[in-house]
């Protein structure tokens, strides 16, 4: 084990989760809850940079409920954008590097090629925008800051899609299942290697890491349905008609040539579907 000390925020969430035993066997790694560590209270933040004094912050935490973003604006703003960037302030302080996590969600979907990490950001939504300001004050307050964005993560025992699928069907219910928005889901077990190597390493900027592939939400949940052996009727609806507080970018796929170009692959996505299933049985 090196001598490295880490600080990972985020770590009981399904990415936080699968990382933290990798970058524990690569330094000493703190992940403080929240009665240490809240984004919503700036001294927390202050106080645990201060006395970690990390050489490497992964910051994974965040509010990720795209529909309370939307409805709750200022709370997205105070955790997800005022929270970066006071964590970004005490990482400059304490000459720490930052590796944020982000989003595909900072595109605003009307394009229909996979997204490059130089392309306009142009959130449709607040979560979004959020993060964006986010990313921004990572770049701009740490000068060997990585934001590294993926796409519609899922894993673990849930909350997440593949878990809102499986349960809905246990108590069945109807699905009807969003057509219109193609993304690239992406498993945690396949994304947390690559992410602790570019984290561990000196790549800063901008990168894009996420699932091979694309898919629709509908084709998603027809996938678990047909992995699973299922036979439950899946009905194709449209955004307008999901009813959600938050529009959402009608394509957000992400181009993963640079992170391939540094020898970090992701396999499809259905392949991470799978390695899911089997592992939650």
């Amino acid at each position: 084990m090196s001598g490295r000390r880490i600080l990972l925020t985020g770590a009981s969430g399904l990415l936080g989760r699968t990382i933290a035993p990798l970058l524990s066997s690569e330094g000493r790694l703190e992940s403080p809850g929240l009665e240490r560590f809240d984004l919503k209270r700036v001294e927390t933040i202050h106080e645990t940079v201060a006395a970690v004094r990390p050489d490497l912050v992964v910051h994974l935490a965040a509010e990720t409920r795209v529909d309370v973003c939307e409805t709750e604006p200022a709370e997205a703003y105070r955790v997800n954008t005022l929270g970066t960037i006071h964590l970004a302030e005490a990482c400059r302080r304490a000459g720490a590097r930052l590796v944020m996590m982000s989003t595909d969600y900072v595109f605003d979907g009307k394009s229909r090629e996979p997204y490059r990490e130089h392309q306009p950001t142009a959130p449709c939504n607040r979560y979004g925008r959020s993060k964006e300001e986010a990313e921004r004050a990572c770049r701009t307050i740490v000068a060997d800051s990585l934001v590294v964005r993926s796409s519609s993560l899922f894993g673990g025992p849930g909350p997440h899609f593949v878990a809102s699928i499986r349960r809905a069907v246990r108590e069945g219910r109807p699905l009807r299942v969003v057509d219109d928005q193609i993304q690239s889901p992406t498993w945690v077990g396949h994304l947390a290697p690559p992410l602790a190597r570019a984290a561990l390493g000196d790549l800063h900027g901008i990168l894009h890491l996420s699932a091979e592939g694309e898919c629709s939400w509908f084709a998603f949940a027809r996938a678990i349905l047909e992995e699973e052996g299922i036979e439950a009727e899946c009905t194709p609806i449209s955004s307008r008609a999901s009813g959600r507080a938050a529009p959402r970018p009608a394509y957000s796929v992400l181009d993963g040539e640079l992170a391939l170009s540094f020898g970090l692959e992701l396999p499809d996505w259905r392949e991470g579907l799978r390695r899911h299933l089997e592992e939650t049985g």
